[in-house]
C-alpha cells in the first residue's frame, strides 16, 4: 500500500499521484453521497464553502502536501459537519445564520435602492431578471427577492 500510494516518499511520483488522484475522485463522490446533493445543488453560502474547502483539502491529498490518510479523515470531518448543520438548520435561528434569508427589492411599485446598493444589484440586473421571467415593465410586478442561493425571484400581478 505504501509503495501505491507512496506514503513513505518526500517526492511522490506521477504513478502515485494517478493513484492518489483515483482515490480522492471516488472518495469525493462518496462525500457528496454523505453530505446529499443539496450541497451541489442549491449553491447558498454555507454549500459554496464547503465545496471550496473540501476541493482545497482534497488537492492537498493528491499533491502529497498533507498525510494521505489524515487529509481524508479531514475531509469527512467537514462532510460531517456539514450534514449535522444542514440537519439542524430545521430550526429557524440556524437557517438564518447559514443560509440567510431572502430580500425583497422591490415592493408597491419602488425599488428599494438602498437594499440594491448594499448586495451590489444594478437595475440592470432587476431588468435581466424581468426578461427572464418574460415581463417587460416593473409595472407588471408585485416583488422581487434577492433569493438566498443569489438569484433574482420575480413575483408577476
Amino acid at each position: 500500500m505504501n509503495d501505491l500510494l507512496g506514503l513513505d516518499l518526500d517526492d511522490l511520483r506521477w504513478n502515485h499521484m494517478v493513484v492518489r488522484s483515483i482515490i480522492v475522485f471516488l472518495y469525493a463522490m462518496l462525500l457528496i453521497r454523505v453530505t446529499g446533493m443539496r450541497t451541489f445543488g442549491t449553491k447558498s453560502a454555507f454549500d459554496i464553502v464547503l465545496s471550496i474547502t473540501i476541493g482545497g483539502v482534497l488537492s492537498r491529498t493528491i499533491t502529497g502536501h498533507y498525510p494521505f490518510f489524515e487529509t481524508l479523515l479531514a475531509a469527512l470531518t467537514l462532510a460531517l459537519c456539514h450534514r449535522l448543520i444542514s440537519y439542524l438548520s430545521c430550526f429557524p435561528i440556524i437557517k438564518k445564520i447559514t443560509e440567510g434569508e431572502p430580500v425583497c427589492l422591490y415592493e408597491n411599485g419602488m425599488l428599494k435602492q438602498g437594499k440594491l446598493r448594499r448586495y451590489s444589484i444594478k437595475e440592470d440586473d432587476i431588468i435581466r431578471a424581468l426578461h427572464e421571467t418574460g415581463i417587460e415593465t416593473l409595472s407588471d410586478v408585485t416583488k422581487i427577492w434577492f433569493e438566498v442561493d443569489g438569484k433574482l425571484s420575480v413575483i408577476k400581478k
